[in-house]
């Protein structure tokens, strides 16, 4: 499976990512659940397991929009954090193409 710094780094970027996104505080939780996120016992599967969650998340995404659920929208207090948190991915990310190559 891919190296725990890069899996570390893509987790970081998803959890910005989807603060960004209506019912980010579900999504976000999603990212963070063990069958998704660990690393210890499978992570050859690590990939694997962040594509069906992916998958399963859209497909309920779209299940609450045409059944016009309630959604959550992101607060504007968030977006400097959001914003913070996608600067020091990027620097990390920065450091991460040096130290590979």
């Amino acid at each position: 499976g891919p190296p725990n710094a890069y899996t570390h780094l893509y987790t970081s970027w998803n959890m910005c990512f989807t603060m960004g996104l209506a019912n980010f505080p579900i999504l976000l939780v999603k990212l963070l659940i063990p069958a998704v996120s660990d690393l210890t016992t499978t992570p050859d599967c690590f990939m694997h397991r962040r594509a069906v969650a992916l998958y399963l998340t859209v497909a309920s995404q779209l299940s609450r929009s045409l059944k016009n659920t309630r959604t959550y929208a992101v607060p504007d207090s968030l977006r400097g954090v959001r914003e913070t948190w996608a600067r020091v991915n990027y620097s990390y990310w920065e450091q991460y193409q040096t130290h590979i190559q």
